[in-house]
């Protein structure tokens, strides 16, 4: 069977490098050699569809010295999540759902004040998807509306959650939440 897979590590991922960085593999030959044909050479202009995007050298030297704590880092972050989860599932703001946690997603109904919030008391959360795929450019055609999508992103909203999060800094995120929730009822 033939498979391929899209890696990035993105500076703020689980494995991350210093800047931008990605990978494709497979074990599909024509496809290996089609993604190194678009993947280019800065002294070579093949065809107009070329994208000149590849991991130089000093980002895989990085990547290859960080996966060897890859397996301790995700542990961390389970234990992070493990964490917001005992404190915050009471709440009802949890997701039940196997993760890695490279982020630590809540969902919230008056988000974009829950964001302020958290900024104005020194958190920095993220709003990954503000809005969802059907909405963007790209190469799909989208008919009707997607009411669910659309709820997910206005409701979704990523906690701080990386290796070296300390228990104290967990407590006052969930704090923070926890106030936030009862000084807003539904």
């Amino acid at each position: 069977m033939q498979a391929a897979a899209a890696w990035s590590f993105y500076p703020t991922k689980s494995l991350g490098a210093l800047g931008d960085a990605g990978a494709i593999t497979t074990n599909d030959l024509a496809l290996a050699e089609e993604m190194r044909h678009l993947a280019g050479r800065d002294d070579q202009l093949r065809s107009r569809r070329q994208i000149t995007s590849r991991t130089d050298e000093i980002q895989a030297a990085v990547l290859r010295v960080k996966l060897r704590h890859l397996d301790a880092w995700l542990a961390e972050r389970a234990a992070i999540a493990a964490a917001y989860h005992e404190r915050l599932k009471p709440l009802g703001v949890t997701l039940d759902s196997p993760s890695l946690h490279h982020l630590y997603v809540i969902r919230v109904e008056r988000r974009d004040g829950m964001h302020r919030y958290l900024q104005d008391n020194g958190i920095d959360s993220k709003i990954h998807w503000k809005d969802p795929l059907h909405r963007l450019d790209g190469p799909w055609t989208a008919v009707g509306g997607f009411p669910g999508a659309e709820a997910w992103c206005r409701s979704v909203l990523s906690l701080p959650c990386f290796p070296g999060l300390q228990a104290y800094e967990i407590e006052r995120i969930c704090d923070l939440v926890e106030t936030f929730i009862d000084a807003n009822p539904e």
